[in-house]
């Protein structure tokens, strides 16, 4: 389920939100995606809930959201593994182009050396191997990938 109170997430959300906005100007915040239905410890009135009160607060800061959630609820069928959780390799793929169009976004144009980005991935599955779809992305693309 949601392992962290609401206020307290909210809280931490915040806190990690204006440290990240000393090192940058540009922060984009990824919503909590759903589970499948019939997942007994997961509840996607819970996770909407949390989207619903942490959205507005981050927006109020600057912070671009990229909706997740709403990507994975269109198609949970083919975007959620029969673990009922965790994003199927086609889940995984459409999150990942929606991550590059919110970084298109929040970059707009201009050099790539003028403008470096800086990718802090928290939380779920998507961020454990996430990382590697969006440095092919970005690779692809002609952005140098260094790892801190």
């Amino acid at each position: 389920g949601c392992f962290t109170p609401l206020e307290e997430y909210v809280r931490n959300m915040k806190r990690i939100a204006r440290e990240l906005l000393k090192i940058t100007p540009k922060v984009i915040f990824a919503t909590i995606t759903p589970v499948a239905e019939g997942k007994d410890d997961q509840d996607n009135a819970k996770i909407a809930e949390y989207n619903a009160r942490i959205v507005p607060e981050l927006q109020a800061m600057g912070i671009q959201i990229n909706d997740l959630h709403a990507i994975v609820a269109s198609d949970p069928d083919a975007y959620i593994c029969e673990d009922r959780i965790h994003l199927t390799n086609a889940g995984k793929a459409v999150c990942a182009v929606a991550v590059e169009k919110a970084i298109e976004q929040a970059l707009g144009e201009g050099p790539k050396a003028e403008n470096p980005l800086k990718v802090l991935a928290i939380g779920n599955s998507f961020s454990q191997d996430g990382t590697r779809w969006l440095h092919q992305i970005a690779e692809a693309d002609g952005w140098e990938i260094t790892k801190k």
